[in-house]
């Protein structure tokens, strides 16, 4: 009877023992659970606004010692467990006095940014507002990276000797040229060029659309909605109009007759809208003959046709453009004021030993510009060619806008290494 007894005791303390065991270990899950579960609320709410996902996971890697500026790097995940994207903690310095704190959100490939959020926790913080950051993110949230100023909006400091081939008599002057009539998508391409010590230091090529609903194809094809094969249309232009900066001749663009050039990186749309309205901007420029003088003629054709000038008809656009196509009225330009009598009655110019042609054949074989200067150019390191978004940023506040746009660069750069690493 007390072996029994001795047996029943053990049992029961052993069953004790058990259960807990079993009450420790699920404390312990549940706890564990509790805490993960609150990670995950305080990763939802810091992270959520740049990087939407169901959970997060920071990240360890060896890379991140060669990126000073970043803190952490975090990954973020759906419901089923599948990678969204990455958030960087980051704190970029500024002339080694100041800094700007943010998170960055960026799609799991590393192309898109996603959002950008300011951390205001900084020692010495950077002088910019957050609703400069916010103007700023605007413009480049959904877009790819890394990212640029748009530099067809800023005049280039261009030194005579630099450029490959000087044009003889251009006059200095803004000067303007637009197709008479829309393309098929309803877009009417324009070249705008400045002209200083007569050399050529800005060039814009854009279009409008007749459709005053529709973005300019520049900003259309950085939102997605007008596409071309290769570069986005915005790239391809902005390397386009640089190259024309560095060597100043449309003929050394060597456009072929297919309309395209193999000489410029990056470019594959066809140029022949582009030279014939840059060479109809050169034509302007030596007979003096301003982005103003055009518009004026332009007013001699609506007058001529419509009895009111584009103002008074209403077919300005909000970025001062003469939105019109002349499909339905192909002798208008007959009524053109201006262009044609002074191309008539200028003088012969005489040739300038200093700045005859070169003699070079550059319709099909032209001269590689790969290695000119505007492309040897960067922003936070990252070639210029290599850039796939140029905003207009905070006007007239280009260093503020280069402080937004540095961690966005920066956190593009780390993923490229991190993606590159993991492949």
């Amino acid at each position: 009877m007390r072996r029994e007894k001795i047996i029943m005791l053990t049992i029961q303390a052993a069953a004790m023992l058990v259960i807990s065991l079993v009450i420790i270990l699920l404390g312990v899950a549940l706890s564990t659970g509790d805490k993960n579960d609150r990670v995950q609320d305080e990763y939802q709410e810091q992270f959520f606004d740049v990087l939407p996902a169901s959970s997060y996971t920071q990240i360890d890697t060896d890379i991140l010692d060669r990126y000073n500026e970043i803190t952490a790097v975090y990954e973020g995940f759906d419901e089923d467990g599948t990678p969204v994207g990455f958030v960087i903690d980051i704190e970029t310095s500024v002339n080694h006095e100041s800094s700007l704190h943010v998170l960055t959100g960026i799609t799991y490939d590393g192309a898109q940014l996603t959002g950008i959020k300011h951390i205001a926790n900084e020692k010495n913080p950077v002088q910019i507002s957050d609703e400069e950051i916010e103007l700023v993110a605007e413009q480049i949230v959904g877009q790819q990276i890394p990212v640029s100023i748009n530099l067809d909006k800023e005049i280039v400091d261009v030194k005579p000797e630099t450029v490959a081939r000087r044009l003889s008599g251009l006059n200095d002057g803004t000067y303007f040229a637009q197709n008479h009539n829309a393309d098929k998508s309803g877009y009417i391409d324009f070249v705008e060029i400045d002209v200083k010590d007569g050399i050529i230091t800005r060039v814009q090529w854009d279009a409008f659309n007749v459709d005053r609903t529709t973005q300019n194809r520049h900003d259309a094809a950085l939102s997605g909605a007008y596409s071309v094969s290769g570069e986005n249309w915005a790239t391809q232009s902005y390397n386009l109009c640089h190259a024309l900066i560095d060597c100043q001749d449309p003929l050394l663009l060597a456009m072929k007759s297919d309309g395209t050039t193999d000489i410029i990186p990056g470019v594959t749309v066809n140029i022949r809208t582009f030279v014939d309205l840059v060479n109809e901007c050169i034509d302007y420029s030596r007979a003096g003959f301003t982005k103003e003088d055009y518009y004026t003629g332009m007013d001699a054709i609506f007058v001529a046709i419509f009895s009111g000038t584009a103002e008074e008809l209403g077919i300005i656009s909000k970025d001062g453009y003469i939105v019109y196509s002349f499909s339905d009225y192909p002798n208008a330009f007959d009524y053109f004021e201006g262009p044609d009598q002074v191309f008539e009655d200028r003088p012969v110019l005489e040739e300038d030993p200093v700045n005859q042609d070169s003699g070079i054949n550059s319709f099909e074989d032209g001269v590689n510009l790969g290695g000119s200067s505007m492309s040897s150019n960067s922003i936070d390191g990252i070639p210029m060619t290599e850039v796939r978004t140029f905003i207009g940023g905070l006007d007239g506040e280009v260093d503020k806008t280069l402080v937004v746009l540095s961690p966005v660069n920066v956190s593009y750069k780390f993923l490229k290494e991190y993606l590159n690493w993991l492949a």
